[in-house]
């Protein structure tokens, strides 16, 4: 009997020990559990806070370490995101620049935007890719200063062509005056394709190609103009406008040809004074090429053809101040009597804009008369500062 009792006890006491056991091994394996979470958290951290390290370093270190990124797919993938954001750059920069073209206007020379284009794509491909964001950053915003301005320019000149516009048409006087004649002045840049063709429908409509000094003449009244006078202009002295010497030679007619003297603001990319393959300019070079001294002296000893002037770096004249403004009327004026040896007294405004300063200096400096981009083919008595344009023979009356 007492053997029995024993047996029972122990039987109850491995069964306590066991549940004990049990007990334990749950509490082990929960906390085993615990630690294994706190443990998968903490490599979770350390994971994120390496991948944001090294993105921290892609875009903050210099140009150089950008090498390191070649064994990886990060290369391609900045690579590809900034060229697509240079396309689109592009894009907007095409628009802006048609619509300078369409209004012949200039915000901001076409070099310095190519040599900012290709300052970009450079380091895009040498992988400076913090460079390339950064100045792909300060182009756009550049561009949506430039197109502010340009439309500052262009509601400018809306109103100084509608200022000319009314000054210009006075009723007619008591003495039955119209207050004006009837004297076409057209206005070319590069040598039109069809310009032959144009110099006929002259000849065919009986005009008759006067110079600039003969309709000052006739705004003065000294004397009166034939029935059917016309003034042909060419602007800027682009080396193609040879090719309309060549044929107003041919057809033995007047014009006026509108130098650029080029100078150190427009890095000596523009006019007579045009200087090729300078380190400053855009690679490439700056683009059009100018009529050079020896052809405008050339032109200017042919008898048929007027030397005026354009300024020096064909600015945006009412953009600057009144100093500006003399600097670049007066001191050019000097430049181009002196390559030709005798005073130039006709003035082309740089993009036909002008305002009541610009007329004062021009005239001032000893201009006679200053073709604006305003149209119509009617020149007012005492406009000759202000006088309209047409822009091709087919226009004439």
């Amino acid at each position: 009997m007492a053997t029995k009792t024993k047996k029972k006890s122990h039987r109850t006491r491995i069964s306590a020990h066991s549940k004990r056991l049990q007990s334990h091994r749950k509490r082990i394996s929960k906390k085993l559990r615990e630690y294994r979470n706190e443990l998968v958290l903490l490599l979770v951290a350390c994971v994120m806070l390496l991948i944001g390290t090294y993105l921290q370093t892609i875009w903050q270190a210099p140009p150089t370490d950008y090498t390191v990124l070649a064994d990886d797919g990060v290369t391609q993938v900045l690579s590809s995101s900034l060229a697509a954001q240079l396309q689109h750059t592009k894009s907007l920069l095409g628009k802006f620049e048609d619509a300078e073209a369409k209004d012949e206007l200039s915000v901001v020379p076409e070099a310095s935007i190519s040599a900012q284009l290709g300052q970009i794509t450079t380091d895009i491909n040498n992988r400076h890719y913090a460079d390339a964001h950064e100045d792909l950053v300060e182009l756009n915003q550049s561009t949506a200063k430039w197109t502010s301005q340009l439309n500052t320019q262009l509601q400018a000149r809306k109103l100084a062509e509608a200022s000319v516009v009314a000054a210009t048409t006075t009723p007619a006087t008591a003495n039955s005056d119209l207050g004006y004649i009837q004297v076409p002045i057209i206005m070319y840049h590069y040598t039109p394709s069809d310009f032959a063709t144009q110099l006929q429908t002259i000849q065919s409509k009986g005009y008759t190609t006067i110079t600039m000094g003969d309709l000052i003449s006739y705004l003065d009244r000294e004397v009166n103009p034939p029935q059917k006078s016309v003034v042909i202009t060419f602007d800027d002295g682009y080396e193609n406008q040879m090719q309309a010497f060549s044929l107003l030679e041919q057809y033995h007619m007047y014009a006026t040809f509108y130098i650029i003297d080029g100078g150190p603001k427009s890095n000596w990319c523009i006019g007579a004074g045009r200087q090729y393959n300078l380190p400053s300019q855009p690679p490439g070079g700056c683009g059009d090429g100018y009529l050079t001294w020896d052809q405008v002296r050339q032109l200017d000893k042919s008898g048929l053809i007027d030397i005026g002037f354009h300024t020096i770096d064909h600015p945006d004249l009412i953009t600057l101040s009144p100093d500006e403004q003399w600097y670049e009327i007066n001191s050019g004026k000097s430049i181009i009597e002196s390559e030709l040896g005798h005073p130039v007294y006709d003035f082309a405004y740089p993009y036909g804009d002008f305002d009541a300063t610009t007329i004062s200096l021009v005239e001032r400096a000893g201009f006679r008369s200053a073709v604006t981009t305003v149209p119509g083919v009617d020149q007012s008595y005492g406009s000759q500062y202000t006088l309209h344009r047409i822009r091709s023979a087919y226009e004439l009356p």
